[in-house]
Parts: structure tokens; C-alpha cells; sequence
């Protein structure tokens, strides 16, 4: 099969039918949403939908509390509010990751610098965190990236020698494990996304862990204009700027039905995710995306990367061949570092000011090994209900281009 002719040649297609969907959503969340609609109220203090949502996915992780948001990038800006900085302060993160890792960092009035990555899976290191830690460092926010976990052993103890605070963005790594430590319970808060590209969907919505019992309180305010719901009529006595970033009962109900979902889910994706890294390390000249040992990866995506000279086009030419056999495929998860965003290239958050920028010395950022990673991996999908056939599929499928394409 492997000579075959390619179908980008003319050749027949390795998969010629739709990838397989399915449901993500049934009767559990409709009863979910019934019993919120039933309350009558949609709001979270008085509804229970939003605080059974969140108590069950701190119960998940071993965690004293979780707090709902109405996003990803919102529980990050509520981890990031909840640390007391100061605006001018510097916080070490990853230069390839959604834009909404640095979000809440700008409006806190905070310095994103951007640590260089293992060019073999996109993550942060301790070595080159370190690099970059100045005397204005005030906290580490680590990006698991594509569900693969970060050396947090090494980061903690890092921050930990530097007196730095440890977040965590898990967006992308549910239930994920570094060692015997499920992500996002090893830094001080662990923050995760509901939207609806993750694991599991509430259409939009974060949660964040706290892993001090002692922040979750703060937490809770930050979220909430930082109203101190639970003392009643002295709730109001405001000292510090906070966004309203609640999550809705109707959120929080799909929100309960879904984590019942959520093991499932990983475990498959796991099992799809896995099949690839063996698929492709049978094969010379590609490397499958480097998971550290120990860890479990969840598979948001998958990456691998095909060495240099050793097949004609490179990366690009393997992409165009596997999209052409059904099977999708495209070069790097990102255009260009975050670092090369007009934005941040050109310090203009806020109109007509360089704020925070001007608060810190310029950094000019320098990440060889994230620049490798962009230019060098290709990146495979990964779902829950990808099985057997699709993985039997991508196997065929990169033997065959990898083969015809060897120079």
C-alpha cells in the first residue's frame, strides 16, 4: 500500500468519508438545565447549579474549592487578580498559547515575558523559565500545551527557591497527570476552560482550582466585582478593582452533566493520542510529540516532526500529502509567536498610552526553540470519537506519504 500513487498525484485516498461525530450533549443536560429553569433564578449565589458544578470539580482533584467563570481567559485573569501584584510586576509564560493567557495580565496592568520552549513538545522548562526571571518576577504561569503536562516538580520548586507564585493554564489538559498529580493542583491555581473547542463544553466557561483553602475566598470575590457575597449586607465594602466574571446556572448545569462525561472523554482521547505516538514512531524521520516519563498526556492535538532532508518538500509537502488522503493535518499551531502579535510588538493594550509596558523595562524576547517548534511540527486532530478506523487510517496514511515523499 505504501506505493501506492498519492492523491495529491491522483491517487486513491487512503479515508474517503466524513471523520466520525457524535453527540456531545443529551438527556443528562437537559434535565440539568430543567431543574436550573425550575429554581428560578439563573443567578449563581442563589441558584445551586453553578456551586454543584464547581464543588464537584474540586472534589475530582482533591482540591478545597474551585471557582466557576464565564471563561478560560476569565479564570486566568481571577488567578492573576487573586495574587495581589502590582501593576509593573513581570509574570514568566509560554510564547505559544492563546491569546487569552496574557489578557488578564494586561488589564491587571502586568509585564508578560515569554519563556523559550522544548521545541519537541512546545512546553515551558525550569531552565528556561529561569532564564528569563528578573528582580521585578512575581509568578510563573505555565502552559500545558495540547494536554501535555509541564515539569511542574521542577517549576515549583523553582518558584519555590525564588519566592514566585506557580499557575497553572490547563485549558487543554483535563484530568492530564504529572506523576501522581492530576494538573492544575500543583501551583497555586489551576485554571481550565469550558468553551466549546475543549474536553468538555458549557458552551463558554472556566473553572479554577485553589489549592489554598486560604485564597478561596479572594477568589471568589475577584470574580464577583469583588463583593464579599457571604457577608451579607457588608458585601459591598469594595477596597480593590475587580471585573464581574460569574458563570450562569444554565452554564453551570451543562457544567454538571458534562464532568460526568469528562473521564470518558479523556480516556479515549488518551487511547486515540497514544495509538499515534506508536504509529508514528515506527516510522524514520518522524518523532512523535516528547511526553515526559510519568506523565499522561490528554491530547487536545496531536504534534510530531519530520527531520530535516529527509523528505522532499519537508513539513509542508507531508502536510499537503496526508490533507489529500482524508486525513487533516496542518503546519504548527500557531502563525507566529505571541511575542510577534501587533499588539504586544508594539506595546498598544490601551489606546493612546504604551500601559503596562512602559512600567518595566523592554524585554526583547528571545525563543529559539519556540520558533523551531512553530516551524517544524505538524499537528494532527485528536477527538473522542476518533477510533480505531481513523487511527488505522493516519497510520496508512503517513506511511504512505512518508514513503513516496523520502528523498
Amino acid at each position: 500500500m505504501c506505493a501506492d500513487k498519492l492523491a495529491i498525484d491522483g491517487g486513491t485516498p487512503v479515508f474517503a468519508g466524513p471523520l466520525p461525530t457524535g453527540p456531545r450533549f443529551g438527556e443528562e443536560e437537559l434535565a440539568e438545565l430543567k431543574e436550573a429553569l425550575d429554581q428560578n433564578t439563573l443567578f449563581y449565589f442563589y441558584g445551586q447549579k453553578v456551586k454543584a458544578f464547581a464543588s464537584e470539580f474540586a472534589r475530582m482533584h482533591g482540591a478545597p474549592a474551585a471557582v466557576a467563570t464565564t471563561s478560560g481567559t476569565a479564570a486566568l485573569h481571577v488567578a492573576i487578580g487573586s495574587l495581589d501584584l502590582t501593576p509593573g510586576d513581570e509574570v514568566v509564560t509560554s510564547p505559544i498559547t492563546d491569546f487569552g493567557t496574557v489578557i488578564g495580565l494586561l488589564y491587571q496592568g502586568l509585564i508578560p515575558v515569554f519563556a523559550d520552549l522544548d521545541p519537541s513538545n512546545g512546553l515551558m522548562t525550569p531552565q528556561t523559565v529561569e532564564a528569563v526571571v528578573t528582580e521585578r518576577t512575581r509568578a510563573v504561569l505555565a502552559v500545558h500545551l495540547a494536554g501535555n503536562p509541564c515539569d511542574l516538580t521542577g517549576l515549583r520548586a523553582l518558584c519555590e527557591r525564588r519566592g514566585l507564585a506557580l499557575v497553572e493554564d490547563c485549558a487543554q489538559a483535563f484530568l492530564a497527570r504529572h506523576g501522581n498529580s492530576l494538573v492544575g493542583t500543583v501551583g497555586r491555581f489551576g485554571c481550565f476552560s469550558t468553551n466549546d473547542y475543549k474536553h468538555i463544553s458549557t458552551g463558554d466557561g472556566g473553572l479554577l482550582l485553589v489549592t489554598d483553602a486560604a485564597d478561596a475566598s479572594k477568589a471568589a470575590a475577584f470574580a464577583d466585582k469583588n463583593y464579599r457575597r457571604e457577608l451579607g449586607s457588608a458585601m459591598r465594602r469594595i477596597d480593590l478593582l475587580a471585573p464581574n466574571l460569574r458563570m450562569t446556572e444554565l452554564q453551570g448545569a451543562v457544567g454538571i452533566a458534562q464532568l460526568k462525561r469528562l473521564p470518558s472523554i479523556v480516556e479515549r482521547r488518551q487511547a486515540f493520542g497514544d495509538g499515534l505516538r506508536a504509529a508514528v514512531a515506527r516510522i524514520p524521520g518522524l518523532t512523535p510529540m516528547a511526553v515526559r516519563q510519568g506523565d499522561t498526556c490528554v491530547y487536545w492535538f496531536f504534534t510530531l516532526t519530520a527531520e530535516a532532508g529527509v523528505f522532499r518538500g519537508g513539513r509542508d509537502a507531508l502536510v499537503e500529502a496526508l490533507k489529500a488522503e482524508g486525513l487533516p493535518a496542518r503546519p504548527g499551531y500557531l502563525e507566529e509567536p505571541l511575542y510577534n502579535v501587533p499588539m504586544l510588538k508594539n506595546r498598544t493594550a490601551f489606546p493612546g498610552t504604551h500601559y503596562p509596558f512602559d512600567l518595566a523595562p523592554q524585554h526583547e524576547p528571545d525563543c529559539p526553540g519556540a520558533e523551531r517548534y512553530l516551524a517544524e511540527t505538524i499537528v494532527l486532530p485528536v477527538s473522542e470519537f476518533y477510533g480505531a478506523e481513523i487511527l488505522a487510517s493516519y497510520a496508512q496514511a503517513l506511511e504512505k506519504v512518508t514513503s513516496a515523499l523520502r528523498a
